[in-house]
């Protein structure tokens, strides 16, 4: 729901990676905010 309502292409892709990761299981992932603020 989140990406469907960002208008911010590049929050969009983070956000969608992130919680494909979180639903994948993937824990040692990068978080949200660090996905976001240090890349």
């Amino acid at each position: 729901m989140a990406v469907r309502h960002c208008d911010n292409d590049f929050l969009a892709k983070r956000i969608k990676a992130w919680v494909d990761d979180v639903t994948k299981g993937r824990v040692d992932e990068a978080g949200l905010f660090e996905r976001i603020y240090e890349d």
